[in-house]
Parts: C-alpha cells; structure tokens; sequence
C-alpha cells in the first residue's frame, strides 16, 4: 500500500519507520544535507539511474528501487525529492503491488494561490526553520517575494505585503517610514486594472487597489476587494519592525538608477531579483541573484543562494 502527504512536520515528527531519499540527484542532495543537519537519519539514497549499488553520496548508499522490498512485512517512509514525482510513485507503487509493505511518501506538491505546484524548497522549508538563530523579520517585497520566502523558510507570514504588488519607489517608501505606513488602515479599495509592471495572472483581469497615503498597493490572485482590505490591515499589525528585510523585484522596465541608489542606502538587509543582466546594478549592500531562483520551484535555492546563511548574517556580500 502507497499514500501520499505534503506534510513534512507529520511525516517526519509522527513515524519512527525507516527513512529513504528517492532521487541521488541536487534536490536530494540538499534534502539528505538538510536531514543530517537536523540530526535526522535514513538508511539510503533510492535512485533508478544509480550504475554502482551501495555507491555513496553525500555519505550515503545509493541503491535500485528494488532495495525497498528489503523492507517487506513492515512500513517505510520515502521522501520524493525531485520534481517528477509522479513518474517515482507510478514506479513505486508497481514495485510494492505484489509485497506486504506499507510506503508513506512525502511529495514536494502543493496548494498555492489556487494552483498546484511542485515546490521542493517549501518542503525543505521544515528543515530550514531548525537552522535559523533570528526572529521572524518582516519581509516587504514589490511582488509575491516575500510569501515565498516565508514558506521556503518554514515560517509563519510577518507581512501584509503577500500575494501583493507595489510600485519599487514605494517599497523604498515603506522601508524607510514602516511605522507611518503600517499605523495608517488601507481605506478606500476598488477594483482596477493594473499597472503592466505590476501585472498579475490571470493577465488583463482587474484586482482590487489600495491607497496608503501615497503608496499604491494591487492585491494579485484576489477578485475581493473586501477581503483583500482586511488581510491587509490584520497583517500590517502582525509585523517585527525591529528586523526589516525588503525584495525589489524587476519587471518589465528596469528600475531607474536614482530609485536604485535610494534602495541601497536602506539601512537593512535588501535583495534585489533581477530579469534581465543587472549591468549598473553594482551596490555591495544588495544581494543580487536572477528572478529565475524564484519562479523555478523545482530547484532547490541553496544551488544558487546560501538563504539559510544570509538570514543568520552569516552570508557575506561580494565588496
């Protein structure tokens, strides 16, 4: 018998059944890296491709498939880390058909603003949780940046700007005067068309806009005005002001140099994703990495960006 979960809490925090990895690949690198670092032990790597049975990586064997059947007559926990995971668990469950095992699977799926994603780095956002030695910053970003970091980092939202677009002068705006801006409620709300670099899926459709004093905040993956107004105005109270991060997103057109140098001058920890090739982009006290990092979900970031490190302060900018 083969089920499935998404939960890594419950599936690592209430089994005690033996623990594989299937996929030797980068994602299951970084699951079985994160797994150790969190003291947590499985037996192996499971990998069809594997050349060499007992062959190691990362400090573990990898094996065919076939070695789950060693596990006949009892239970088995496996964690799927990679993004095909449905061709894995076709193959899984026609392995164990004819066998008395039961396979619980942990598989990088999810629900995310109405659409189901395959997203290896929420899955290993359990694990990055345990690894950080701050507080939950508030993270205010011009796009969905910041909800995605939350959910990479395991970590409850501190921040009314998720699933949220805004202007990149107005998230300097908010950065620089957080208190003014969160002490006033967003007001008047109405439907509206958006801004084409601020544009949100399903494209030309209206969403509902805000007013905040002078900052203009679009409620993307929303056709309720409403209930946008009040997401915003509980979260804006559920923020730590003491350790601000902000994410400035390009989009279609460059951000202008002048805004730029306003960004960089922010006394706080800033990353800036870029489209296209960040030539003029070159202040030391931004983290610069290509937006791709976040729109391929089925990547694991630390590939690319030590996230872990650069929260703890132990990640240190090129000068």
């Amino acid at each position: 018998m083969v089920s499935v979960t998404n939960n890594t809490k419950n599936f690592i925090e209430c089994n005690d059944t033996p623990l594989v990895v299937y996929g030797a690949g980068v994602s299951g690198y970084w699951t079985g890296y994160y797994l150790k670092k969190c003291d947590i032990d499985f037996d192996c790597y499971i990998d069809k491709g594997i050349e060499r049975e007992g062959a190691l990586y990362g400090g573990k064997p990898v094996y065919h498939p076939h070695r789950m059947l060693e596990y006949s007559g009892g239970s088995l926990r496996v964690i799927i880390a990679s993004a095909h995971y449905e061709v894995i668990l076709a193959d899984i469950m026609w392995l164990t058909r004819q066998h008395d095992l039961k396979i619980l699977c942990l598989i990088p799926r999810y629900k995310v603003a109405d659409q189901d994603l395959t997203d290896i780095n929420q899955m290993l956002g359990y694990f990055r949780q345990y690894l950080i030695r701050t507080e939950i910053p508030t993270i205010f970003s011009t796009d969905c940046s910041a909800g995605v970091l939350y959910s990479w980092l395991g970590w409850e939202i501190a921040s009314p700007t998720i699933n949220t677009a805004i202007e990149h002068e107005d998230l300097v705006k908010l950065c620089t005067r957080p208190y003014h801006y969160l002490s006033l409620p967003l007001g008047k709300i109405e439907m509206s068309k958006l801004h084409r670099s601020t544009a949100f899926p399903p494209f030309g459709e209206c969403h509902p806009q805000g007013i905040i004093d002078d900052i203009r905040v679009n409620f993307g993956h929303s056709n309720d005005a409403e209930k946008s107004k009040e997401f915003w105005n509980m979260m804006r109270t559920r923020v730590n002001l003491n350790r601000v991060i902000a994410v400035m997103t390009e989009y279609k057109g460059s951000v202008p140099l002048s805004v730029m140098r306003e960004f960089a001058q922010l006394k706080i920890e800033k990353m800036f994703l870029y489209i296209r090739n960040p030539h003029g982009v070159d202040f030391p006290s931004i983290v610069k990495l290509p937006a791709t990092v976040f729109l391929d979900r089925s990547t694991v970031l630390e590939d690319t960006f030590d996230l872990v490190g650069w929260i703890n302060g132990d990640y240190k900018l090129k000068q």
